[in-house]
């Protein structure tokens, strides 16, 4: 054997080798990749913001009910109390689903899904209740009813500014996007990109 034949089968050696490394790093990245991240402290923390938000907001709504002045309504406080009970359940029951979403989730529909659930949740916790109240009041007594609109923007606002953060960080963060895959398949396809 001469002295290239040798260091020819040691560079055949070495780059197989390389090529079994390679690949086992290949696979261990695939695995990885094809692991679903964990919660993680963010998506743990909305996981525990909405369904608090959610009682807190139907518990005040059925404070309301219990506590309203019988004859401030009049004939109207049924339909009030009605509609005020099925916006307190549709929040539980959207909270109910946006946590489902969260926890077991694994497409980027359940990502949409705990997207919608919180709007519905954030947001309507403040309109529904308030469009109900100021209707039947300026149906009732005109125009002159208000029930303080200056705290009900403010409080929509804050709302809104909430919602419109974690939608960006649902939307945005790396986590939420291989943790909610748009396929199966995604986040494995990307270890080779």
């Amino acid at each position: 054997m001469d002295q290239d034949e040798i260091h020819r089968i040691a560079e055949g050696y070495r780059s197989e080798r390389q090529a079994e490394r390679e690949a086992k790093a290949a696979r261990g990245d695939v695995q990885l990749a094809g692991a679903r991240p964990a919660l993680g402290f963010w998506l743990g923390l909305l996981a525990v913001i909405l369904p608090v938000w959610a009682m807190w907001r139907s518990y005040k709504m059925y404070w309301v009910i219990w506590v309203m002045d019988p004859l401030f309504f009049e004939a109207d406080a049924l339909a009030f109390r009605v509609i005020i009970l099925a916006t307190a359940t549709s929040i539980l029951a959207a909270a109910g689903v946006a946590i489902h979403a969260i926890l077991a989730g694994r497409t980027r529909r359940h990502l949409r899904r705990i997207v919608a659930m919180l709007w519905c949740i954030v947001v309507g916790t403040f309109l529904i209740p308030h469009t109900v109240v100021v209707g039947l009041l300026r149906a009732r007594y005109g125009q002159q009813a208000e029930l303080g609109d200056a705290a009900f923007v403010i409080g929509l606002v804050i709302a809104v500014i909430f919602a419109s953060l974690w939608t960006a960080y649902l939307l945005r963060s790396r986590r939420c996007r291989l943790r909610y895959p748009k396929s199966p398949g995604e986040s494995v396809l990307r270890v080779f990109e």
